[in-house]
């Protein structure tokens, strides 16, 4: 919510179940690796960056580094 951007809420929840299916890939995967490695690939999938809005409009990294808030 910091951001109020929609698009950064939407990739985190995508961030947040793409990790719990590999989590559940990589637990698999000592029991039948091949199924293990197919729920860590269609996590991959998952976990694709979506379109973003622009946040910083002139801050560089060393501005964004030292905390420069230009968000609209």
């Amino acid at each position: 919510m910091r951001t109020g951007f929609l698009s950064y809420r939407k990739g985190v929840i995508k961030g947040i179940i793409a990790s719990t299916i590999v989590l559940v890939g990589i637990f698999v995967t000592y029991i039948n690796m091949s199924f293990g490695l197919l729920l860590v690939l269609i996590a991959l999938f998952i976990n694709q960056k979506g379109p973003r809005e622009r946040v910083f409009e002139d801050a560089n990294t060393m501005d964004r580094l030292l905390g420069k808030t230009d968000i609209q």
